[in-house]
């Protein structure tokens, strides 16, 4: 058989076996914490007689260590440039956000840019590397579509012509002002659009109160969850959707949601209880279980999501 590098050479048992040990040894926390048997890890790490595959998966048993910290994190991503070792460092979970950035500069995979947006000490110098560096349009969408995403990303965003882009900058907390006027300008011919910035927090009152006015159950949703909107809001949706028939699960979900706001007058959030057939006091744990889970919530009820025959059911 013969390798990229020439004839393969051939691999004892014994091989095999000691390759395994020092994987286990560079997965184990107390390695780590042991100056002698660190050393004798990061040597292995080093040595050219293993084949440079066996290297990287060392390397990577080394990047999943609950020990490792981020000068070991810093290391291997310097010294590697296989992308398991690269993924495996954007997913620990001791990569603060300057050792994911570095990481994600240094590779072109898509997977790694994705795993480190998924990492909890994900940053703004992380996302920003990702934006710069990628070229998935939905690994683009996923970075500004992160709550840790500065506004002027996603300002920018929100300027651009790319709709992912778009709805992921539509949904963004941090929107700033710019941002919000070519939300608000698009959405005006984007139903989905509309519906993506519904519960954004930084959409102004009146605009909110104009899209009220579009009768449309997936932006009165999105409106119902938004933390500006006022009690009068509230008290208008719920009184929209008190006589209507469900559809899909729009009506009772947007009522359990009023009901489960505490900053909604007490009578609105009794009738939305109500009309969201939910018992009062107890909405909020009902809210929460339908909210989470309407199909299991109304099978519970004996009945299903979509068999609502008006106000004989609310009595």
């Amino acid at each position: 058989m013969v390798g990229c590098n020439g004839p393969a050479r051939p691999v004892s048992q014994g091989q095999r076996g000691t390759w395994h040990v020092i994987a286990g040894t560079c997965m184990n926390p107390r390695t780590l914490g042991d100056d002698d048997m660190r050393e004798r890890a990061f040597a292995a790490l080093r040595d050219p007689e293993y084949p440079a595959k066996r290297r990287a998966s060392f390397a990577v048993c080394m990047a999943k260590n609950p020990a490792a910290d981020d000068k070991t994190l810093d290391y291997l991503n310097a010294t590697s440039r296989d992308y398991a070792v690269k993924r495996a460092i954007a997913y620990s979970p001791n990569a603060h956000d300057a050792t994911l950035a570095a990481t994600v500069r240094s590779c072109k995979d898509e997977t790694v840019k994705q795993a480190a947006l998924k990492n909890p000490d994900c940053g703004e110098e992380t996302i920003r590397s990702v934006v710069e560096t990628s070229v998935d349009p939905y690994t683009k969408r996923d970075a500004i579509g992160n709550e840790r995403c500065p506004g002027d990303l996603a300002d920018k965003a929100a300027q651009s012509d790319d709709s992912f882009m778009i709805e992921a900058a539509a949904a963004n907390p941090n929107l700033g002002p710019t941002g919000v006027d070519a939300i608000r300008a698009k959405a005006e011919q984007n139903d989905y659009l509309r519906r993506k910035a519904a519960a954004n927090p930084q959409m102004d009152i009146p605009t909110l109160v104009t899209w009220l006015d579009k009768n449309d159950p997936e932006t009165d949703l999105g409106i119902a969850h938004n933390p500006n909107t006022t009690p009068a809001m509230l008290a208008r949706l719920v009184a929209h959707h008190k006589g209507r028939a469900r559809q899909g699960n729009y009506t009772s979900t947007i009522c359990a949601h009023i009901a489960d706001n505490q900053f909604a007058g007490l009578e609105t959030r009794r009738m939305a209880a109500r009309f969201a057939g939910l018992n009062w006091p107890d909405a909020k744990s009902n809210t929460l279980h339908g909210l989470s889970n309407p199909r299991q919530y109304w099978a519970d009820r004996g009945r299903s999501q979509y068999s609502f025959s008006g106000e004989d059911d609310l009595a």
